[in-house]
This record gives C-alpha cells, structure tokens and sequence, in this order.
C-alpha cells in the first residue's frame, strides 16, 4: 500500500525517528559551503550569479552586479534577468540580454520565488537566489530522511540525496535545480502519503521550474492506472484526473510563453540526443584518463597540470555517477521503493544513456546537473533496498561532496 511505512532497520527502536536532525546537518554544512564560497569572492553574492558581458552590459546593469570581461558568463545571469522583473518579457532588460527568451521563461519557477523573496530590489535579488537554494537544499534533506523513514530504512539515509555533489554546482551558479528536486521529492512524498491533490499542486510547481520533474508524474499515473487495472475497477481513468494537473500547468504555461514570444520554448534539449547508447559518456570517460594518465594527452588536450588533474577528478566523478546508478538498477527488484519512482529513474537512466559529448563538455558542473534527477531517484530505489548497497553509496557520496565542495568554492 502507498500510504504505509516499511519496517527494517527502524524496529525495535524506543524513539520513533526523526527527519529535522538530518535538515539541521545539511543546512549547517552547505551553510558553512555558502561562507567559504563567499569569503573566497570578496563577500560578493553576485559572484554565484556569474554573469559575462557577452551577455551583460557592465554598464546598464544593477549596481552591486560583477560582471566579468571577455566571458560568456553561465545560465544564472539569464535567471537572475528573469527574478528582477518577471513581468518585463524582452530580450533585454537592466542590460542583461537573454540568451534564449522562449527556453529561459518556462523555466519561470525559481526566478519568481527569488522575485518574491528580493521584494522585487535588485540589490536584494543575489542574495534571495543564494538563500532559496539552500533552503530547498535543506526541504531535499528534510523530505529524503522522511522517505527513508517509510522506507525502514535511518533518517540519516536521507544525505544521500541531499548530499549529492551536483546540488553544490547547482547552488553556486543559481541554477534551478535544487527547487525542482525539493519541490518532485515534496511533491512524491504527498503521493505516498495518499495526499494526491497536495502532490499534483506541488509537482505542478516543479514542472513550471525544471520540466523533467514531469518524469515523475509520468511515472506516477502509468503506476496508478496499472494498479486500477490489476484492481478492476470499473474507471481505471479516473485514477489519472490528479496527474492531469501538472501537465495541464505546463501545458498552460507553454501557450502562454508561446503567445508572448511567438514560439513554442526550445533549446534546451536541442542536439543532446545521441542515435548511439553511451557514445557521449564513453567518450567523456575515455578523454578524461587520456588526458590524465599519458603525457600525450596531458600536453596535447590540456597543456597543464591542472587540466590533468581537473581530468582525474571529472572522471572520478562519473565514476561515482555510474557506480550509483548501477546500484540503482541492481536494487529495483528487492527495493521497497514505490514502483512509480522506479519507472521515472529508469527512464531518466536511459534518457541518459543517449546524451551526447557535448552535454558535458564545461566539466563535472555539467554532467552532475544533467544527471541529478536520475541520481536523486536512483538514491531512493537504493535506499529502499535492504543490505548494504545504501551504506556504501552514502559513503561514496558523503566523500565526494567533501571533496567538490572546495571545488566549488573556488569555482569563478
């Protein structure tokens, strides 16, 4: 049943578990990330928003902005665009052009909430970008030691997804991950605590942040249609009207981008697909220990030391992503886990399968954020799966965040 909680680890115990302690962990850790990060860049919060001017005008844009020379900045200048003035739809506003207005719009979610919480101050926008991503860092922890509380598995299992090195990228370039992994993880809770129109709200939101959080509400309503059918009843459809919502907000909201700026959203997903399974991450994997471990490729692709070792530990990174997902797809038969997230991480896990090269050519940054939703399920299909495949992934991520983190600290 969706509404009951597993027992495994957690019986016997005299004190029922408790989620807040691993919250408290996580905020206090990526708190003490967000001071090192902003001690490093002169206590400007601006550094995270890291804008170019290609794209900026240094001399147009918002007092307080640090907008660097002869660089095309990263995809947080173009949300930082959006959150100052959601209402102003041109290309160009505050002397910040967007890239792609059609692509950058529907992904509206987390620039209106930093809108929202700058009180619509420029000088306040920064540090509202900054301050929501560690909270919805902070909501994954809370809502991932609740999972795994229904899951019997320990409330600390619950790290693993919290902890996973690609939040921290996300978080120091203000990217909109993090809110759409809180809000699906948020939005799959209120699911399996039989609250579906609080989860078909919730994933609603997720879909107007990061349009891949529809996965899961795909996975969802094939999951619940199939146990209607296996049930007999008599409107196996009708199981189907909650997870019609989400798609129908960013069905909605699609026509409206699509009515502003006379185009359906693309971009995104443009030239990614690959028509070879696994071209772009063998390729990705065997470049890195070239460069790493001959000479040859040392000098010929990276002409320095540092390059080789920035080869060694993206590769070591994928390693620790494919390592998990392996895990993943090993675990789902014998998983507690409802199959609902099982569908949607093995969707996502072949979507992956089929990425190009291309899709992580700007380094660890890049293909940790392609693959967080798939790692962030595939976390909870392990940390449904009794033994010790979930102690040693949590090992395994724990050591890599402490290892990103003063990576990321010193990310320009």
């Amino acid at each position: 049943m969706i509404g009951l909680p597993a027992q495994s680890e957690l019986a016997g115990q005299t004190r029922p578990p408790r989620a807040w302690p691993v919250a408290v962990i996580a905020g206090v850790a990526v708190a003490a990330f967000l001071v090192g990060r902003l001690a490093w860049h002169g206590w400007d919060p601006s550094a995270f928003i890291c804008a170019g001017d290609v794209w900026c005008d240094p001399l147009a844009t918002p007092p307080g902005l640090t907008v660097k020379r002869a660089a095309s900045g990263y995809d947080g200048q173009f949300y930082y665009r959006i959150a100052l003035a959601p209402s102003q739809t041109g290309e160009t506003y505050c002397g910040i052009r967007l890239d792609n207005p059609r692509y950058r719009f529907q992904r509206i979610g987390y620039p209106a909430v930093c809108h929202v919480l700058s009180f619509g101050r420029p000088q306040l926008v920064p540090w509202a970008m900054i301050a929501a991503n560690w909270a919805w860092i902070v909501l994954i922890a809370w809502v991932a030691a609740k999972m795994a509380i229904r899951l019997g598995a320990r409330p600390i299992f619950g790290l693993l997804l919290a902890a996973w090195p690609g939040l921290l990228f996300s978080l120091s370039r203000c990217m909109t991950e993090t809110q759409a992994i809180a809000l699906g993880m948020a939005g799959l809770l209120f699911f399996l605590s039989n609250r579906k129109l609080a989860a078909a709200l919730v994933l609603s939101a997720a879909a107007l942040t990061r349009e891949t959080a529809l996965v899961i509400v795909a996975g969802i309503a094939i999951v619940e249609f199939c146990r209607a059918v296996r049930q007999k009843q008599l409107a196996p459809f009708a199981r189907l009207t909650f997870w019609a919502i989400p798609f129908a907000a960013w069905a909605v909201w699609q026509l409206a981008v699509w009515r502003i700026f006379g185009g359906l959203p693309h971009g995104g997903g443009s030239n990614v697909i690959s028509p070879v399974p696994f071209a772009g991450l063998s390729a990705v994997f065997t470049e890195g220990f070239q460069i790493a471990l001959t000479p040859q490729g040392m000098h010929g692709l990276s002409g320095s030391t540092a390059h080789a070792l920035m080869a060694i530990y993206w590769s070591a990174h994928l390693c620790l992503l494919i390592g998990l997902l392996i895990l993943a797809v090993a675990a789902v038969r014998r998983s507690r886990t409802d199959w609902s997230i099982k569908l949607a991480c093995l969707a996502l896990i072949c979507v992956g399968c089929f990425l190009r090269k291309t899709t992580f050519i700007e380094g660890p940054e890049s293909f940790e954020r392609q693959f967080i939703e798939m790692a962030v399920l595939g976390s909870l299909v392990i940390i449904g799966a009794p033994g010790r495949a979930r102690k040693i992934a949590l090992a395994a991520v724990i050591a890599a965040w402490f290892v990103t983190a003063p990576y990321a600290v010193l990310l320009p």
